[in-house]
């Protein structure tokens, strides 16, 4: 799907990147300060989705597609990732919708210390992405 007339992908770029950076900096704070760590790993998500896509907006001049799935998205944003990186987007796709729904009878909340770990490896997994707006 292409833009609106007179909507600048440039701007819905930026948006989206910036927006990706604040949700890590907020999944961090709910972790950390809120322990609340299914929900704190529900904003990672988000993050990297808004990064992803705002790699395809770049890429393409074009509204990304809306999907949950990570691995998909870097495909669609023809960005290669290692087996590594992508195993961590299957765990974080688990958390698009669980994360705000972890039930300890059915899905335990994951410790502090593997919330900390999944930050992490989202922060690593951020920083070898292209960044759009450094063009």
């Amino acid at each position: 799907m292409k833009f609106p007339k007179g909507f600048d992908a440039d701007t819905y770029t930026a948006l989206l990147w910036k927006r990706a950076v604040s949700d890590l900096e907020v999944a961090e704070l709910i972790i950390e300060e809120r322990e609340s760590f299914g929900f704190g790993l529900f904003f990672v998500h988000g993050s990297l989705q808004k990064m992803f896509a705002a790699n395809i907006c770049h890429q393409t001049r074009s509204m990304p597609p809306w999907r949950y799935d990570l691995t998909k998205l870097a495909k669609i944003a023809n960005m290669s990732l290692s087996k590594e990186q992508k195993d961590f987007c299957k765990i974080m796709n688990f958390y698009h919708k669980e994360g705000l729904y972890l039930l300890e009878f059915q899905h335990p909340n994951p410790s502090k210390k593997e919330a900390r770990n999944y930050i992490q490896r989202a922060k690593a997994l951020a920083s070898s992405l292209p960044d759009p707006l450094a063009e």
